[in-house]
């Protein structure tokens, strides 16, 4: 929370696969240690790489879209992938390099997005609805 806190805006977090895997973990354990409200305030928002790497890279171009794999294809270099340091370094070249130019507004999403899924999944359970995500499009 404090380096969160200590860059002095709203950040935009971003992560690969961090809606679908980071996310949930770290509000869980937010929750558990009662820091989620200060969290959601301080926080304005998430990018997930893997969903825009999805959204804007041709399949074509890319073996698949795990991290490593993009990070050698478009900022051309190996890591030593699943080393937190190396991991965020490396995925901070490529958003910057790549994926920063295609973002757009509809690639971020805030933690209401748990929410509302977190309310519709009785719907869904029961069949009443679908749940939309960008991977089943």
């Amino acid at each position: 929370m404090e380096f969160v806190k200590s860059v002095g805006c709203n950040p935009i977090l971003v992560g690969h696969n961090i809606q679908s895997f980071d996310l949930p973990i770290l509000i869980n354990q937010l929750v558990k240690y009662r820091l989620f409200d200060s969290f959601a305030g301080t926080v304005f928002g998430f990018i997930d790489t893997l969903k825009e790497s999805k959204t804007y890279i041709n399949k074509k171009d890319v073996e698949n879209f795990k991290q490593v794999t993009l990070v050698k294809t478009f900022v051309g270099k190996d890591y030593e992938a699943h080393n937190a340091l190396a991991d965020v370094k490396a995925l901070k070249e490529l958003f910057e390099m790549k994926l920063l130019v295609l973002c757009s507004a509809y690639d971020m999403f805030t933690l209401n997005y748990y929410n509302v899924k977190k309310s519709l999944e009785p719907l869904v359970k029961a069949k009443v609805c679908l749940l939309y995500t960008s991977d089943a499009a």
